[in-house]
């Protein structure tokens, strides 16, 4: 049975800066709480060892792969440190989270994570869970997080 992952937090840009709201005053997300969790899993895929002080081991450190062969392999070991990572810093529970990695380039790959999420009044999960699109580029350091989308 999926979890509930609805939380209040501040909403922050793409780049980590927080975001103001129509009111001039910092944007949250309590109109639509799973962006709470969102953020935090944007958080640590961008995130390497050591960047969070008060939280050292909250990142995936996905750049340890940058440089490395567009192959099954790496996007298994990519896949597992992802899990790993998000499962270790209590953002999700393993059994919530599917990985999906498909090469669309010789040294980029398209991301797909989806969480089952509980759908409440107050998130905009529907009964098919949440998606997270991404795309990585192993050749430099490069996260692309595909917008537009209604969920992860």
């Amino acid at each position: 049975m999926p979890s509930n992952y609805d939380a209040i937090d501040l909403v922050w840009t793409w780049n980590g800066d927080f975001k103001v709201g129509v009111d001039g005053d910092l944007a949250d997300t309590q109109g639509d709480q799973i962006q709470s969790t969102i953020q935090e899993i944007r958080a640590i895929l961008r995130a390497e060892l050591g960047d969070w002080d008060e939280h050292p081991t909250y990142a995936a450190d996905i750049v340890d792969f940058v440089g490395e062969p567009n192959t099954a392999e790496t996007a298994r070991l990519i896949q597992e440190r992802i899990k790993s990572a998000l499962v270790k810093n209590s953002i999700l529970n393993p059994e919530d989270l599917q990985i999906r990695i498909v090469p669309v380039g010789p040294h980029t790959l398209f991301l797909s994570l989806h969480l089952d999420a509980v759908a409440t009044s107050n998130n905009s999960v529907d009964s098919l869970g949440s998606t997270l699109s991404v795309v990585l580029d192993t050749n430099e350091k490069l996260i692309y997080f595909i917008e537009g989308q209604d969920a992860v």
